[in-house]
């Protein structure tokens, strides 16, 4: 005897008993056989997520691109243009998802409201009031860095959704990959064929290696250690969705989690970072500050922010004599790493003083040690 399949507005109600409610943003990664039947099958469980977070909200799935010529990219660069004259060329409506992201993903993609993103390896799909700002204006390389739907998918206020996925199936942990201070990190170039207004043309991606990992890793898939040890912490909202093992992640508590995981496990080396990283780092600590209510971590992260934003700024008697509208952007200067170093160390020593009067004194230095403590985090290699 078969299992009768559950109507999506059953599932629906799965959904808002895991927490998930109207206007949220949230990221879906789902195993349809671990859920089990549903009416009209993929598009019954998108329609069920769709009631459940109402008209207000988005969802966002990662697809990928089919890619029959991948083979190509382990081959020696200078081959690669030839080998792929009679590849497909990747065009961002009409090539299916990746197989190994699901059917789902596929079914979510032909759906008529849904919008795409155009980048060969890191396409996301998105529907909802939000997906143009997710999707829109993609970096080519670093897909998943700062700027990326990722990164806007944390900003945002995003969650993440597991129905039943593998473990090591959380794609917004390749945006911490980026933020944290694993190194050296593994990079790789890759070259695909792109359908463009003039034809294909071969273009070529730049990226942290988000196949084999940014770093050799022993203990097997660092991806599912992480989830892991983050749901042994009791940080998601964890249920059942049909029948599948299910978990509510916030995007941006995992991605900082996720950070702190891989600069404890992974293999560390003197690095140094960009300005843009590091902002996108802070951004995230910020948000996960300010839902935990913590006001000390809450100011040392916006002291520091606008601490490295005063520092970009150029001098007035540094900037061109040209006169500039009103309105537009002020002069910037990119800082280098000692530049961010010295702002780090000042805002450390500035806590550290404040504590040392208060002790002299012996009075309650409040949650001037917690300031401290978060900005330590962010000393030397981030």
């Amino acid at each position: 005897m078969t299992d009768r399949p559950r109507a999506p507005s059953a599932i629906a109600v799965d959904l808002r008993g895991l927490g998930l409610a109207l206007g949220d943003l949230v990221m879906v990664h789902a195993s349809m056989r671990a859920i089990g039947p549903i009416d009209r099958g993929a598009d019954g469980i998108i329609d069920a997520i769709r009631s459940a977070i109402g008209d207000a909200g988005t969802m966002m799935m990662v697809l990928g691109a089919r890619n029959e010529h991948a083979w190509v990219n382990e081959r020696p660069e200078a081959e690669r243009v030839d080998l792929l004259r009679d590849a497909d060329p990747f065009d961002a409506r009409r090539t299916p998802a990746d197989p190994d992201v699901g059917i789902l993903a596929e079914v979510f993609r032909r759906r008529p409201k849904t919008c795409v993103s155009d980048h060969p390896e890191g396409r996301f799909a998105a529907a909802g009031p939000a997906a143009d700002r997710l999707l829109s204006d993609v970096p080519w390389n670093d897909y998943f860095g700062p700027g990326s739907p990722l990164d806007r998918l944390v900003a945002d206020g995003g969650k993440v959704l597991r129905l039943g996925a593998n473990p090591d199936t959380v794609t917004a942990l390749h945006h911490a990959e980026y933020l944290s201070s694993a190194s050296p990190k593994r990079r790789v170039r890759r070259h695909r064929l792109v359908a463009t207004s003039c034809g294909p043309e071969v273009r070529v991606v730049e990226c942290l290696d988000d196949v084999k990992g940014i770093v050799d890793y022993d203990e097997g898939d660092y991806f599912a250690d992480i989830l892991r040890a983050y749901l042994a912490a009791g940080r998601a909202r964890v249920g059942t969705v049909g029948r599948a093992q299910s978990e509510l992640i916030d995007a941006a508590e995992i991605v900082a989690f996720a950070v702190r995981w891989m600069d404890e496990h992974l293999h560390r080396s003197p690095v140094t970072t960009s300005i843009v990283v590091l902002q996108s780092r802070l951004t995230t600590d910020l948000i996960v500050a300010q839902r935990q209510g913590s006001a000390p971590e809450v100011a040392a992260i916006r002291s520091l922010k606008t601490a490295l934003g005063n520092a970009e700024a150029v001098p007035r008697q540094e900037r061109p004599h040209a006169s500039v509208e009103a309105g537009a952007e002020v002069c910037r200067r990119e800082l280098d790493a000692d530049d961010i170093a010295a702002v780090i160390t000042a805002e450390i020593e500035e806590r550290q003083r404040a504590i040392d009067e208060y002790r002299h004194i012996g009075a309650d230095s409040g949650g001037l040690e917690l300031e401290l403590m978060t900005l330590e985090r962010h000393r030397g290699p981030v």
